[in-house]
């Protein structure tokens, strides 16, 4: 097993791969993934022994990754002074910094096997050009050799020097006379489609298609081009065969018996199912004349017997015409467009605005709607006066400085009362109240990429009386083994001052493994007990802190803390 690196396949999936060997410092560790160095603390971090893949830069499916240690060659690690003590942990350094700069040297030199250098599979780079026969040759250089020579006289030995193949052969003289006697563009033989194809594409080939014999057999034999037929005719060319008899009367159908008479029209028999003439009476045909009966059935506003006379005679109907149920209403007058109606014995007639101030016993200048306008000065009854028992409850209110009118649950109008100092109107979604302010402080207490540590994490002033009701927390990256514990002291006056935990001992607020927050609303009353409010003194300080007693999880990142409740 090599001493100085490892070589693992990536999957697409695993972000964690072990570090086998000793090394003195995270730099020392080189990551490189498909033959590409990637950059610790951007594609990965060292943790625990272990170099962790961050979030998108895992190694891709079948991926070569290598981790290889690369010890600081330019400088020591351990710079000894005259006087000064020798502690075994600087002897240990400066020594393992020699003895892993020469397994560096040993793995990654050429090795000598018998009397050849052993490249183990490794490329030679950065390769001079050669200049006598016994030089190494770089590909490039190769290349342009081989390019260069552009004629077999350049090239040693000749094409008779080949050795026969399997796969390429010679080209020899018989080769050659077998190829002068074939026609350019020659081919092997032909298929029946190929042939076919190639008759068609011919300049009168006189090709005798399926098409063709398909027509063919539609003419009869002996058929004959351009006969002009002819009816009359009963025999010859000019013969039509198989002709259907023309009636020349009526009669001459089978289903028609008919000798009319003048003014007659067909009618159609069932009981004989045939035609026959008949008179045009009662409606039922066509035919010359008046209509001698109407059958008419009277309707609202429409009065009259059916008159059921045989014969030509008048049928008269009345128009009930008034402005009772049941009547048809006509206008009375002229009226003119955009005029107002009223109902007259004789049916509607037209009206202007003068004429309906008048028929109301009112003019456009009797209302003075002034401070002595009021409701009893009117005639107005019950039905114009749809607010009044509105109005009413609204009079009976007692007014006071700051109060508002709300509908109540009855429903009807209500007052509610100024709320107290620093409440806001809020709604419940039915009804409207008084309540407090609501009050939030968030904290951020680390960055974002850099792994949690034990100690204070952020102070924050208290701007204003304060009561606490809850106090969250979260993570941008959650931990992977343990949990992580957060604190929150409260400061009466300043940060140096004595200090209390909001919470009591049982109920410390903690991130689960594997979470990404937390939440508590139970707080210390002081006393060994707990209660579900804490209250803050405006000006006084929050410090947020991870007990030293709790080591944090070291994949958990970006720790934010939210203080909520109501501002006093």
């Amino acid at each position: 097993m090599a001493n100085t690196y490892v070589d693992y396949t990536g999957d697409g999936t695993q972000d964690t791969f072990s570090i086998t060997f000793p090394f003195l410092s995270n730099p020392h560790v080189i990551v490189k993934v498909a033959d590409v160095t990637k950059t610790e603390g951007t594609h990965y971090n060292i943790t625990s022994g272990n170099v962790v893949f961050t979030s998108g830069n895992e190694p891709a499916s079948a991926a070569a990754v290598r981790i290889q240690r690369e010890t600081e060659k330019t400088s020591p690690l351990v710079d000894f002074k005259d006087g000064s003590t020798l502690l075994e942990a600087d002897l240990d350094t400066a020594t393992r910094q020699s003895f892993y700069i020469s397994q560096e040297t040993d793995e990654n030199a050429l090795r000598k096997s018998g009397t050849d250098w052993d490249a183990t599979s490794l490329k030679i780079t950065n390769l001079g050009t050669p200049t006598a026969d016994a030089d190494a040759s770089t590909k490039s250089y190769v290349d342009t050799q081989v390019a260069a020579k552009d004629a077999l006289s350049e090239l040693s030995g000749t094409l008779d020097d080949l050795t026969e193949g399997t796969t390429n052969k010679h080209f020899t003289a018989t080769d050659n006379t077998k190829l002068d006697g074939i026609e350019t563009g020659a081919t092997a033989d032909q298929t029946d489609a190929e042939i076919r194809t190639a008759v068609d594409n011919a300049t009168d080939s006189n090709v005798f298609t399926d098409a063709d014999r398909t027509k063919l057999d539609g003419i009869e034999s002996g058929a004959k081009v351009n006969v002009q037929s002819d009816w009359d005719a009963s025999s010859g060319d000019a013969q039509i065969l198989n002709k259907p008899t023309v009636p020349s009367a009526l009669n001459d159908l089978s289903n028609v018996d008919a000798s009319p008479s003048d003014g007659q029209v067909l009618k159609w028999v069932d009981a004989s199912s045939e035609w026959q003439a008949g008179d045009d009476s009662g409606g039922s045909g066509g035919g010359s004349g008046d209509i001698t009966r109407v059958n008419i059935t009277a309707g609202t506003g429409l009065s009259g017997t059916q008159d059921t006379t045989t014969g030509d005679h008048t049928q008269t109907l009345a128009v009930d015409v008034g402005i009772a149920d049941d009547k048809i209403v006509q206008v009375d007058g002229t009226p003119d467009n955009n005029e107002y109606a009223r109902w007259t014995p004789n049916g509607l007639e037209g009206r202007v605005a003068a004429d309906v101030l008048t028929d109301i016993g009112a003019s456009a200048s009797s209302h003075n709607h002034d401070s002595a306008y009021a409701a009893a000065s009117h005639n107005h009854d019950s039905d114009y006066q749809p607010l009044d028992s509105e109005l009413t409850t609204l009079a009976a209110l007692t007014e006071a400085r700051g109060s508002i009118i709300v509908g109540n649950s009855t429903p009807e109008w209500d007052t509610l009362a100024l709320g107290a100092a620093n409440k806001v109107l809020t709604s419940d979604g039915a009804d409207a109240a008084w309540a407090a302010l609501p009050a939030e402080i968030g904290i951020a207490c680390s960055d974002e990429t850099s792994a949690l540590s034990t100690g204070e994490k952020a102070t924050v002033m208290v701007p204003k009386g304060m009561t606490i009701k809850e106090v969250k927390a979260s993570l941008t990256e959650a931990g992977s083994s343990s949990s992580v514990v957060v604190n929150v002291m409260y400061h009466a006056s300043n940060p140096n001052s004595a200090t209390t935990s909001l919470f009591a001992t049982s109920n410390a607020l903690t991130i689960a493994s594997g979470a990404y927050k937390a939440n508590i609303s139970t707080f210390t009353d002081g006393s060994g007990g707990t209660q579900s409010t804490y209250t803050a003194a405006e000006d006084s300080f929050l410090v947020i802190e991870i007990p030293s007693s709790y080591t944090p999880d070291s994949a958990a990142r970006g720790l934010k803390v939210w203080v909520l409740g109501e501002w006093s």
